[in-house]
């Protein structure tokens, strides 16, 4: 059994001893990026003997309701990652108020926690503990600034209600820098997802950059596993994109394009595009654009045992983002040992060995990225020890335990007299 998983994890209270009862502040089931992260953290610390509650901001209340959620709507509990979570409505208008009201209404449900955690992108999930001075640990995979470089790009989608309300956000954007640089520094201990998240948050709010330890995603590395020995794909050659297709950040363009390259160098190849998208249209324009509608499928949103499958099936998992946190899909992809190619655009540096578990290129270059591509997809020794070596380090690196037994080791310094050898 691995050392993490052998810690005694109780409460000592004279001679008696109780399980230790972790609270972490995360997104809404079925929403944002970070659901993987959440189901990892709490199906570890479960499987090490903790209660966990995530609390999470539910349901936006409309301005109909209002009036009766602030005089009586309380928290209520519902079904999370496993087990029973705090679901909390919210106004969900102006960012910078998000957590004022849903902080109060559920600070009751919210005491006598051992451990406090948050997860969070730039939605200020600490909100939850600091109104109350709960000691938490802070687990950040973005920035509010690098959020909103996506949100600007975005601003003409929507109507004119929507264009509004994002005027009335871009207004209070210094507000809500100066929070979270507060919250940060409330936090008892902070993390970040890669060095390349590390180094935002330092230039961003002047924290020391030892001050922010650097603690990656967890991957399942029981639930993303190789092709069964003997199984046979499809016979159909293909490479492999998962992510939000419409977000900029994704730069689908430089991906058609590479692709396109490829396919006229080396005939029949096929592209698979999985993910949420909606706007069907726009996706159809961008393969006319770039001259690849015939060669481009787009599966849609799929599910875990799907998602692995094109996973293992693939011949290497693209990615051409302008910018990333992390990378999860390309662990994700690695751990089925699949090579992917991926552009140098912060987080995946962190991810990908470069030459060794797949091949790093330059952002916004098409030719780097078809080059690498094509040298994949043209040596199939090469692929095959690629993959393998992708497998083990991610095995070592990124796994549940590996990762777990980092968040432990902080939970260990920020908690201490909660954990006994």
């Amino acid at each position: 059994m691995d050392g993490a998983r052998s810690l005694r994890m109780t409460h000592h209270s004279g001679t008696a001893e109780r399980r230790v009862r972790v609270c972490v502040s995360t997104y809404a089931p079925g929403q944002g990026g970070l659901q993987s992260v959440t189901s990892n953290l709490c199906r570890y610390l479960m499987g090490i003997g903790c209660d966990v509650t995530p609390v999470y901001l539910a349901s936006p209340v409309s301005l109909r309701r209002l009036p009766s959620y602030l005089l009586s709507a309380r928290p209520r509990r519902e079904p999370a990652w496993g087990s029973e979570g705090i679901a909390v409505d919210h106004l969900s208008h102006l960012e910078l108020f998000q957590y004022l009201v849903p902080s109060l209404k559920a600070r009751r449900s919210l005491e006598g926690f051992d451990v406090y955690q948050v997860i969070r992108g730039a939605n200020l999930g600490e909100g939850f503990f600091s109104a109350s001075g709960f000691r938490y640990v802070d687990w950040v995979a973005t920035t509010i600034a690098d959020e909103r470089r996506t949100q600007h790009r975005l601003g003409k989608q929507g109507g004119q209600s929507s264009r509004a309300l994002a005027v009335a956000n871009r207004v209070i954007y210094g507000m809500l820098l100066r929070r979270e640089g507060r919250l940060l520094r409330q936090a008892a201990r902070v993390c970040a997802i890669s060095r390349y998240v590390r180094d935002r948050i330092v230039e961003a709010h002047n924290l020391p950059a030892d001050d922010v330890e650097v603690i990656p995603l967890p991957v399942n590395t029981e639930g993303f596993v190789p092709a069964p020995a003997g199984r046979s794909n499809s016979g159909e050659r293909f490479l492999l994109c998962v992510g939000r297709l419409e977000d900029p950040r994704k730069n689908l363009g430089l991906l058609l394009d590479a692709f396109g390259r490829v396919r006229r160098r080396l005939g029949r190849i096929r592209l698979r595009l999985v993910g949420p998208l909606e706007q069907k249209d726009w996706l159809n324009h961008e393969l006319q654009r770039w001259g690849v509608a015939d060669g481009v499928d787009y599966v849609g949103e799929v599910g875990l045992r799907e998602l692995v499958r094109l996973y293992q099936e693939a011949d290497a998992v693209l990615l051409s983002s302008r910018q990333e946190g992390f990378g999860l899909v390309l662990a994700e992809a690695m751990a089925c040992e699949t090579p992917v190619v991926a552009t140098r655009c912060g987080g995946p540096e962190d991810v990908v060995r470069d030459g060794e578990t797949g091949f790093l290129v330059p952002c916004d270059d098409p030719v780097a990225m078809a080059d690498a591509i094509e040298r994949l997809l043209s040596d199939d020794r090469l692929r095959s020890q690629m993959g393998e070596a992708a497998r083990e380090h991610v095995c070592r690196s990124f796994s549940l335990d590996v990762v777990g037994a980092r968040i432990l080791e902080v939970y260990r310094q920020v908690y201490p007299d909660l954990f006994a050898e």
